[in-house]
């Protein structure tokens, strides 16, 4: 098992990009709004047997289980994912790869600087 899921920071912001979910979102705030830290929610998604469901199975496992607010059971199926190495951080449920907007495309500025000089000329 990989690191993230003890007391992980909570936030994303600049530099989360590429980031596990479970380094964005704490055990503590995960605790807070579910009742499981992210431990609790890989066994109890190990005894249901989750690797061999897909990502909409878990999420709805999540949802409709254990009563799980939407948002924190895609979260939770993602994290559970990403530890068990079924996502990489950025990876879609269907394998893609999205771009993120904190990203630098490689692209530098190519034009003339103006000057500020208060006049449109």
């Amino acid at each position: 098992m990989s690191g993230g899921t003890g007391d992980a920071g909570k936030g994303g912001g600049a530099g989360a990009a590429g980031k596990r979910i479970t380094e964005k979102l704490s055990a503590e705030a995960l605790r807070e709004a579910t009742g499981k830290t992210w431990t609790q929610w890989f066994a109890l998604l190990d005894a249901w047997d989750g690797t061999s469901h897909n990502h909409t199975e878990v999420a709805r496992h999540i949802r409709e289980e254990h009563g799980t607010d939407g948002w924190y059971a895609q979260s939770v199926a993602v994290g559970y994912e990403q530890e068990r190495g079924l996502r990489e951080a950025g990876q879609s449920s269907t394998g893609r790869r999205w771009p993120s907007a904190t990203r630098n495309c490689g692209t530098r500025r190519r034009w003339p600087r103006t000057r500020s000089s208060g006049t449109n000329a």
